[in-house]
């Protein structure tokens, strides 16, 4: 409605922004280990009924707040489960990007699956999804993954360093493999992360890299960045230069790859 909701992962604190203005109209959140309180908050969602779910990596939980603020309670994460930052919530369900921690190395993450649904208080329903074919040869890029939802139930994922989308039905199987075109620069070489640090950037700017994932409408946007000498230069990544490639439902690329934010 009138909000920009922006959750504040230094002050642990969810902002409900005046969208006209900019002004910050409201806050809730503290830090600390009690009910209620968050360690390292890394991600959130909020459902159809105004509920709020954050994701605190610092003590493996997610929290459920009402959208005054008020908590209502939390569940840990599965033990055996590493939590991502991207989460939705969608027809009562909760879903939230992870890595099955027995494949937690570079030789055998490609193994792993992607996403978790798991019921409102934090049982565990189903495990699906695939990282891209390319974990499989290079160690390239964060193992995160981004997915979001179209209006018909499907569900489209990528991964962090990579470019090809998966979409899933409803059943959360796999339907369609697409993406590459336009000016993403493919990994042409590994990036051990065991390198000089000089050589991992110099490295990685050979290459882009995802940025995020969104579904909204009729079409499927991917956001993606170039790293630049600049941004290595003042350690800024608001330097880099990004992008925003469009897809239809169906995987059609229309050609697009918008600058959305030039290089000052």
């Amino acid at each position: 409605n009138e909000w920009l909701v922006n959750l504040d992962m230094v002050q642990s604190k969810v902002q409900f922004i005046n969208i006209r203005d900019g002004s910050i109209e409201r806050s809730f959140g503290r830090k600390g280990m009690g009910p209620g309180e968050m360690v390292n908050p890394s991600g959130f969602t909020i459902s159809d009924d105004g509920k709020i779910f954050i994701h605190d990596n610092g003590m493996r939980k997610i929290l459920c707040f009402n959208i005054d603020g008020e908590f209502l309670y939390s569940f840990s994460f599965p033990s055996d489960l590493g939590a991502g930052d991207n989460l939705k919530v969608r027809d009562g369900r909760l879903y939230v990007s992870l890595l099955e921690l027995k494949y937690a190395n570079p030789s055998e993450i490609w193994k792993s699956r992607t996403v978790g649904v798991f019921d409102l208080k934090g049982n565990l329903l189903n495990l699906f999804g695939v990282y891209d074919e390319i974990i499989k040869t290079f160690t390239y890029g964060a193992a995160s993954t981004w997915f979001d939802f179209d209006r018909f139930g499907n569900l489209y994922s990528i991964d962090g360093g990579t470019y090809r989308i998966y979409k899933y039905d409803k059943n959360y199987k796999l339907i369609k493999v697409f993406g590459v075109q336009g000016k993403f620069r493919l990994p042409k070489e590994d990036i051990p992360w065991n390198l000089p640090p000089q050589e991992i950037v110099k490295r990685l700017m050979r290459s882009s890299g995802t940025r995020s994932l969104i579904v909204s409408g009729d079409y499927v946007y991917h956001q993606f960045s170039d790293l630049t000498e600049k941004a290595v230069r003042e350690r800024n990544p608001l330097y880099s230069k990004n992008y925003l490639k469009l897809y239809d439902l169906d995987g059609n690329y229309i050609p697009s790859d918008i600058e959305v934010s030039p290089t000052p």
